[in-house]
C-alpha cells in the first residue's frame, strides 16, 4: 500500500472484504456542526465491508506494507486489515493519517479548493485515522543502516 495517495473510500472498504467472511462495520464520517461546535454523525450511515461469494474470499495470512506515504483510501483499506486482526501491518512508520470526507469549491477565476469536512472515525466512533495514520504492528528499525540503505536507494521494508 506504500506510495498511494488513495482514491474512492467506498472501494478500498470493498476490496478489503474480499478478505473477511462476514459483513463488517468499519465506520462512519463525523460532520463538524457548527451550531453546537461539535462533531455528529448519522448512526444509519454507518459504512460495512461486504464480502463478496465464498469462492472468492482469501483467508489465508495476509501483510500489509504502509508508510507515510500512504493516504486517504489507502490509509482505509489499511486500516480496514487491521480490524480482528485480520493483516500484519509492516514499516517504518505510519501512514500518512489523512483520511476524511473531501468537497470541491470553486473559487472566482475557476480555482478550485478542496477541503476537509468531515472525519473518519471507526465503528465504535473514535477518531482512528487523522492525524494518526494506521501504525505497523510490525515496525522495521530506522537506523543509520536502513537510512543509508535508502538514500542508496534500497527498500528497507
Amino acid at each position: 500500500m506504500r506510495h498511494n495517495d488513495g482514491g474512492s473510500g467506498w472501494l478500498a472498504d470493498q476490496m478489503a472484504a474480499y478478505f473477511f467472511d462476514k459483513e463488517t462495520v468499519v465506520g462512519n464520517t463525523a460532520y463538524y456542526n457548527k451550531g453546537s461546535g461539535d462533531f455528529y454523525m448519522d448512526p444509519g450511515d454507518q459504512t460495512s465491508m461486504i464480502p463478496p461469494s465464498a469462492n472468492l474470499q482469501y483467508s489465508g495470512p495476509v501483510v500489509v506494507m504502509v508508510g507515510p506515504a500512504c493516504a486517504s483510501a489507502c490509509e482505509f483499506f489499511s486500516y480496514d486489515m487491521t480490524i480482528n486482526n485480520r493483516a500484519t501491518v509492516i514499516g517504518q512508520y505510519p501512514t500518512e493519517g489523512a483520511g476524511g470526507s473531501v468537497e470541491d469549491f470553486m473559487m472566482p477565476e475557476d480555482i478550485q479548493v478542496q477541503l476537509t469536512i468531515g472525519r473518519a472515525v471507526d465503528a465504535q466512533g473514535n477518531v482512528h485515522l487523522e492525524g494518526k495514520g494506521v501504525v505497523p504492528t510490525v515496525k522495521v528499525p530506522v537506523t543509520a543502516e536502513t537510512l543509508l540503505k535508502q538514500a542508496n536507494g534500497e527498500d528497507v521494508v
